[in-house]
């Protein structure tokens, strides 16, 4: 039976409507669905209504729409009361099921929303880890309230060791070569600067040249290492020969050492942003080193949503601490 438009109180027309091919109309959409199992488990056109938040006029042609496309009555009114028909009885255990699955549907998509299925487990050099993760991993934490998060501070031989294994989901580091089994991304370029204690002879100067490393004791990183390759092939494109005094693998030391020495240093600039010490100072190179600083992860891993806004939101910390260049930094 079709309902007329008013209330579940109107006349029943009896007969299905059928297509203008005398067979019954196609299926339900998601919408009949809705509307049926509404009625169904309220028994009810108002209360139908109500949960859905529609007219009661717009629940009864509803109604009526399915039961043409179908070609049979779900409902008939008894003693002014809906009561679903035998068919309705078998249809709405499907219908039910079609919802659960939408329900399931809807709940994997907000908790894919929060990270709940995934984690951001990231291994990063020093001064990545210490200057730029710890604001960048609280806004991925405020995004993704769910996801575990982990970090360590590692060197880059560590980090393709940690990533490879799985211990790690992705590496942060200063220039990352191509790695086979790995896909890297450039985040952005940094420079080296020169830092000094205050009361170095090239202290009151605004701007040091290679040159000047060649006549007075430097703290260096090893020719070996991945930021001294960047520094001692600087120098050797500019046929300089620098006068090392102390060389440090690490560069978190380099200000200590600085400051014992009342030394010079070459040092990358996110590492100098570290340093803090009001007996050092920094000076811009006048013949710039850039350096890239690289993250990089597992092939053909796909990064997570969570761990794609990390990555994304340390490239904006590094532009953004990095965009006034390395002139900017001044003792």
């Amino acid at each position: 039976m079709l309902w007329d438009i008013a209330s579940e109180g109107a006349q029943c027309m009896d007969g299905p409507r059928l297509g203008s091919n005398g067979s019954a109309a196609d299926g339900m959409n998601l919408r009949h669905m809705e509307v049926f199992r509404a009625v169904y488990h309220a028994r009810s056109i108002s209360g139908a209504a109500r949960s859905l938040a529609i007219s009661q006029p717009s629940v009864s042609r509803m109604v009526r729409s399915l039961e043409d496309r179908l070609g049979y009555p779900l409902f008939s009114l008894r003693k002014g009361r809906i009561v679903p028909t035998r068919e309705a009885d078998r249809l709405v255990a499907e219908v039910d099921g079609v919802f659960e699955a939408v329900g399931r549907v809807d709940r994997m998509a907000r908790d894919l929303r929060q990270g709940a299925f995934d984690r951001v487990a990231v291994v990063a050099v020093t001064s990545i880890a210490v200057g730029i993760l710890p604001e960048a991993l609280r806004e991925v934490a405020a995004r993704f309230p769910r996801v575990p998060i982990s970090l360590d501070a590692l060197n880059l031989a560590d980090q393709i060791g940690a990533v490879a294994r799985a211990d790690a989901d992705l590496g942060i580091a200063i220039n990352v070569p191509p790695l086979a089994g790995f896909e890297r991304r450039r985040l952005a370029n940094a420079h080296f600067v020169a830092v000094l204690h205050k009361d170095h002879p090239y202290a009151a100067r605004d701007m040091l040249a290679l040159a000047d490393f060649a006549v007075m004791p430097t703290i260096l990183p090893p020719p070996g290492s991945p930021l001294g390759k960047i520094v001692h092939g600087a120098f050797a494109a500019a046929r300089i020969g620098p006068m090392p005094s102390v060389t440090v693998n690490s560069p978190i030391p380099t200000g200590a050492l600085i400051r014992a020495f009342r030394g010079l240093s070459i040092l990358d600039g996110l590492t100098a942003r570290l340093i803090g010490d009001p007996d050092l100072v920094v000076r811009p190179l006048a013949e710039p080193i850039a350096f890239p600083v690289h993250a990089f992860w597992q092939e053909p891993a796909k990064l997570s949503l969570p761990q794609m806004d990390l990555v994304e939101r340390v490239e904006a910390h590094l532009r953004q601490l990095l965009a006034p260049a390395h002139a900017a930094v001044a003792g």
